[in-house]
C-alpha cells in the first residue's frame, strides 16, 4: 500500500518541485514547501509507503504547527483546497490562501 496523489496537483498548490528527504525521488519520500504571505512558509513530507504525512507551519522561521498523521491513505486537490483523507475519512484539510488555513477534522 501507498499514499495516493497526483504530483501535478501538488505542483499545482506549492507552485515547486519535490524535495527527496533521502536523495532518491523513486523511494516515496518527499517533502512539498510553499511561501505564502507575511512570512508563513507550509511544509508537508510524505512518506508514501509508510502511509504518513507531517504538516508544519512556520511563521518568520519559527513552528507554529506541526503535527503527524498515521494511516494517509490519499492527498486529494479540491480547488485551492489539499485534503489528507485515510481511510476513515478527511483527517486535515489545507486552503492554499494568500496564507494557509489549516483544518483538522474531528474523528
Amino acid at each position: 500500500m501507498f499514499i495516493k496523489y497526483d504530483e501535478y496537483d501538488l505542483l499545482e498548490l506549492f507552485l515547486s518541485e519535490p524535495i527527496s528527504l533521502t536523495d532518491n525521488l523513486g523511494d516515496g519520500e518527499v517533502r512539498y514547501v510553499k511561501s505564502g504571505e507575511n512570512e508563513f512558509q507550509l511544509a508537508i513530507n510524505i512518506y508514501a509507503y509508510q502511509l504518513k504525512c507531517t504538516i508544519s507551519l512556520l511563521y518568520q522561521k519559527k513552528d507554529i504547527f506541526f503535527s503527524s498523521f498515521e494511516n494517509v491513505t490519499s492527498l486529494i486537490k479540491k480547488g485551492n483546497t489539499l485534503e489528507v483523507l485515510s481511510g476513515k475519512g478527511k483527517l486535515l484539510a489545507i486552503e492554499f490562501t494568500e496564507d494557509f488555513i489549516i483544518s483538522i477534522e474531528n474523528e
